[in-house]
């Protein structure tokens, strides 16, 4: 939001950032448009403003367009602009936009209004926060004829306000408070009667007759010295009164507006983001559509601190409402009451409002009718806690634009009409670990950071979680936070140890169960959430849980929006929801009660089936050469067809699904399903080798590793190695790469499988070039060759050319190289391996280059690039860019060359390969290596 500032020095702010203007003859023309901001200031008085006195000018009509010109660029971020409107330049604010001069004007004329209608306190405070918003003399610094009138003119408004709001004050009793202020105004303004007048009733009120006729007799002096004249009637006639003492003259106090916010919740931090969104709302008390109140709406899950945001959001706006905030507590999700009926919560604000009970209307609708009245021409705060539904709320809205409501709730209150909506989620670590700190005590936390930080995640980062954690370190001194994590490591009595009494996670998760569970046919929404708590997965798709359940997907949309609307759920993207950690848990509490360990394993195996059927689905699509082979693990079940028609199809769901995958593999490693753990482990591979972490990778192959010599599966062992040794290839621990590649090929010679053979020889090959054993990687890639051509593999023979063109590379043999590389790619043309051929394409542009052909080079690796971005293999795409990059610079096309290397470096840090510190010595370095992450590649 932009803010202008000409209440004191020029200032122009966008948000929290004040924008410089780069000197005082810029400052000087938008000073003028702001003073007469929405009118045409003509050409000859922005030349008098800016040159005023100035002689011999050169061309000032070009410099002030320059001016102009640069004041359009510096506003244009901010949605502001100046345009020339036939009679001059016009300056308009922007939708949104602040001026402290209109905003000024505003709370005037809203003071101005209460005064007028007997509201003392209201108008007063309207007054003081019109005063608050000057910083100094109008726009200090800057001179000139329109400058100065306007200064004047402000100045003078100014003076009133602060007579007004004395007169308010004095109306409500604050004749004490006013007289020192009273006498320091006087001793800079002694001419202004009105301020004398006011000292003389204040000195009054407060029980000093006398002083009040010396102020009289002080006035009466300074005007005579100054002016040559005597007070005038009002003067006069106030000091009568004072002489015979007029009772008329005692203050007559308002009563005092309610003030019913329940007091600011103790230590409240973070949420800095929504704090300061609501603050901008909250702070203009005027709703965006003419005649209609602010209402914001703020939901999410129980334990997130919605109360607490709600509450010390609105008393930092307190000041904004002087008519009054009121508080209604509506129990929309409080255990062991029931929602607070509106009529009923109607007549709790009209009582604080001052409408007795012979006034209170006997129904909702004329209550509320009621109540839209009383508050038409007031500035009240409203804040309606923990509602059940909109239908609760829409009756209790006020009807002044004036009025702001702030409404808490559960589910989203998608039915109020104009709200603007804020849900909450779990707070971030720094909020997480500085709210355990405010109440456990900073000193514990400094003291042990990584215990701490791992207290706030066990707790799920929710603000009642910590509360009550930070609470029980409070009083239990002798705790460190190592030992309250490793309470809360045991997931078995985590909640146990986050319930004091009747608060904690428990009774907040129980509250939205045990309400749907009441709710008609809630049954199989219920009975959902316990099977989805069985998963370790932290954000399932409709299709899974449809598995999971044993239902139809359209059945279980029906649930998952039910557990949606309760806050048991979370949506997480189109047709996904998460679940978070502590509510997990919960439903495993509720599960152990309602369903038997048989039917928990069935239903987890059943999940894990959907995953491996799309898992192949996924392989096939990465690795079309694996079509003719049976996969690994148990037979396919029954299903509509692949869930997949594209391979960016596949590359999105790996994108959504990669923290699943490893887990669901090793949820099923605990199961008594060999076969079921090495159908997971062998497809899910395929789809993290090109995308996932490395260590992923490693864990994934001993799972399937694991589960295949469990099972005496000799193929599995066999393929767990191979992939074993991928993963070590990669992360650079080639020894044991060649380790498991080793025992692979004696269990593939062994089972008599002789395409296991030369996908086992063709990857030790590539170990020993990484290992600098070239001669080695040569007999592994011919031999492996030899036996491709007795199968007639096409696929292999092209992979095996690759690897063999490669090494020619690597050796000084481009020319070679650059045969076997074509010959590759002409094998596998009518293939549909769009992997392999990025590959092939990649090498021979490094082929080309080390023969000096770098436009052939570029071409190449363009060509590369364009297929291996259809597979998602980020390592390979990665490696692309940088060689892409390296030949740029030799054609000393250095941008292009940055261009690309800078995107590599993106995917390595997407990667997690790389850190920070590296991606940015490595762009800092004009000739830098290639990284290791793609040099293990090569």
């Amino acid at each position: 939001m932009a803010h202008f500032g000409i209440l004191g020095p020029l200032r122009v702010c966008h948000d929290d950032d004040e924008i410089r203007i780069p000197g005082v003859r810029p400052a000087t023309v938008l000073a003028v448009l702001l003073v007469r901001q929405g009118a045409a200031v003509p050409m000859d008085v922005l030349i008098r403003e800016v040159f005023d006195g100035e002689e011999d000018v050169r061309d000032p009509r070009k410099q002030v367009q320059i001016h102009v010109t640069r004041l359009r660029k510096l506003l244009q971020p901010l949605g502001a602009g100046i345009e020339w409107q036939g009679a001059g330049y016009v300056l308009a604010l922007g939708s949104g936009a602040l001026l402290d001069a209109h905003e000024f004007e505003r709370l005037r004329d809203s003071g101005q209004a209460a005064a007028r209608s007997g509201r003392m306190l209201a108008a007063a405070g309207d007054f003081r926060a019109a005063s608050a918003l000057w910083r100094g003399p109008v726009l200090a610094g800057l001179h000139g004829p329109v400058i100065s009138a306007a200064a004047a003119r402000l100045e003078e408004t100014r003076l009133d306000v602060v007579e007004d709001r004395i007169d308010a004050d004095l109306a409500v009793g604050r004749h004490r408070e006013v007289v020192p202020e009273l006498k320091g105004l006087l001793a800079e303004y002694p001419l202004r009667e009105r301020l004398h007048g006011q000292l003389m009733l204040a000195l009054y009120r407060s029980e000093r007759p006398s002083a009040a006729l010396g102020a009289y007799e002080e006035a009466r002096r300074r005007l005579a010295a100054e002016l040559g004249a005597d007070p005038g009637p009002a003067l006069r006639r106030l000091h009568e009164r004072v002489l015979r003492q007029d009772p008329d003259l005692a203050a007559t106090p308002e009563e005092p507006p309610p003030a019913e916010l329940p007091m600011d919740v103790r230590a409240f931090v973070g949420r800095c983001d929504q704090l300061r969104r609501l603050a901008a709302r909250l702070h203009r008390p005027h709703g965006e559509r003419p005649g209609e109140p602010v209402v914001l709406a703020i939901d999410g899950p129980g334990g997130l601190g919605k109360s607490a945001l709600a509450i010390h959001a609105a008393h930092r706006a307190a000041p904004h409402y002087p008519d009054g905030q009121l508080y209604v507590a509506l129990h929309g999700a409080t255990p062991g009451m029931e929602p607070l009926p509106p009529y009923e919560a109607l007549c709790r604000l009209l009582r604080a409002l001052g409408v007795t009970d012979e006034r209170l209307p006997k129904s909702t609708d004329e209550a509320a009718a009621l109540l839209r009245t009383v508050t038409s021409r007031r500035r009240l705060l409203f804040l309606l806690d923990n509602a059940a539904s909109a239908a609760q709320v829409r009756p209790l809205l006020p009807g002044g634009p004036g009025c702001a409501v702030l409404i808490t709730s559960r589910a989203p209150l998608l039915a109020v009409e104009h709200a603007d909506r804020l849900h909450l989620d779990e707070l971030d670590e720094p909020e997480a670990v500085a709210l355990l700190a405010a109440l456990a005590g900073a000193g514990r936390v400094r003291a042990e950071p990584e215990a701490a930080i791992e207290v706030a995640a066990l707790c799920g980062r929710l603000p009642l979680a910590l509360r009550v954690m930070g609470a029980r370190l409070a009083v239990r001194t002798d705790w460190t936070m190592a030992e309250a994590a490793a309470r809360l490591r045991d997931a078995r009595h985590r909640i146990d140890e986050l319930q004091e009494g009747d608060l904690g996670i428990r009774s907040t998760f129980s509250f939205s169960y045990e309400s749907l569970s009441a709710e008609e046919g809630g049954e199989a929404a219920i009975r959902l959430f316990v099977l989805l708590g069985l998963l370790e997965l932290p954000v399932v798709g409709s299709g899974v849980a449809a598995a999971l359940a044993g239902r139809t997907e359209a059945t279980v949309r029906r649930a998952l929006d039910r557990l949606v609307q309760a806050q048991l759920l979370q949506v997480a993207g189109t047709g996904r929801f998460a679940m978070h950690d502590l509510m997990r848990l919960f439903a495993r509490e509720k599960a152990a009660e309602h369903i038997s360990f048989d039917e928990a394993r069935s239903a987890i195996q059943r999940a894990a089936h959907a995953y491996l059927a799309t898992g192949r689905d996924a392989q096939l699509m990465l690795l079309p050469a694996l079509a003719g082979r049976t996969p690994l693990g148990p037979p396919e079940r029954p299903r509509d067809g692949p869930a997949f028609g594209a391979v960016d199809q596949v590359v999105t769901w790996i994108d959504a699904e990669g923290p699943n995958l490893l887990r669901i593999a090793r949820q099923t490693g605990g199961l008594p399903d060999d076969q079921l753990t090495i159908g997971l482990a062998a497809a899910l591979f395929t789809c993290l080798q090109f995308r996932g972490p490395l260590p992923d990778l490693v864990e994934l192959a001993l799972l399937g590793l694991t589960a295949a010599r469990r099972s005496g599966d000799g193929r599995a062992q066999a393929t767990m190695l191979g992939n074993l040794a991928f993963a070590h290839d990669r992360r650079h621990r080639l020894d044991e790469a060649a380790a498991c590649l080793g025992d692979a090929l004696r269990l593939w010679a062994a089972l008599g499988d002789t395409d296991g053979q030369i996908r086992t020889l063709n990857k030790l090959g590539i170990v020993h070039v990484h290992r600098d054993e070239y001669e080695r990687a040569a007999h592994c890639y011919t031999e492996s060759l030899r036996l491709a051509r007795t199968r007639a593999s096409k696929i292999q023979e092209a992979s095996i050319l690759n690897n063999l063109g490669a090494l020619m590379n690597k050796v000084g043999k481009p020319a070679d190289g650059h045969q076997l590389l074509r010959a590759g790619l002409a094998a596998c043309r009518n293939e549909p391996d769009v992997q392999l051929v990025g590959m092939i394409l990649g090498n021979l542009g490094t082929a080309s280059r080390l023969l000096g052909r770098l436009h052939e080079a570029v071409s190449y690796f363009v060509d590369s690039l364009r297929q291996v971005t259809k597979t998602g293999d980020l390592f390979t795409e990665a490696e692309s860019h940088w060689l892409l990059s390296e030949v740029y610079d030799e054609l000393r096309e250095h941008g292009r060359a940055r261009q690309s290397r800078e995107k590599a470096v993106a995917i390595l840090l997407d990667l997690k390969e790389i850190s920070a510190g590296e991606a940015a010595r490595i762009l800092g370095d004009p000739s830098p290596e290639m990284p290791e992450p793609i040099r293990r590649q090569r």
